[in-house]
């Protein structure tokens, strides 16, 4: 379409399922080598292709925003701080996408 502009996103693989409320969405960043990170989120910083299911997490992608980039490792802000490790994490770069929103 003409004029039409896509918006696109830097995020990281995780796995989604539904928080406690409506809007909310827990998430399971599993970093290579390291420990995973859970982290509650507000839905519009996930994607997800398809439906969550309440039994079981599926495969989706956390909105990620990249502070600076450190040889082959990046250091990004999380949506919201997790549970063990705040908000701040240090990735491998080849971790994060950019996504099609």
């Amino acid at each position: 379409m003409v004029g039409m502009r896509m918006e696109r996103a830097l995020a990281i693989p995780c796995k989604v399922w539904p928080g406690w409320f409506s809007n909310e969405r827990g998430v399971e960043v599993d970093i290579p080598g390291a420990h995973n990170i859970v982290i509650f989120v507000d839905k519009s910083d996930v994607i997800v292709k398809g439906d969550i299911s309440a039994r079981e997490a599926v495969r989706g992608w956390i909105k990620i925003h990249v502070i600076r980039f450190e040889d082959d490792s990046a250091i990004v802000d999380l949506p919201q701080p997790s549970l063990t490790e705040g908000t701040r994490i240090k990735i491998p770069k080849s971790y994060i996408e950019e996504m099609s929103l």
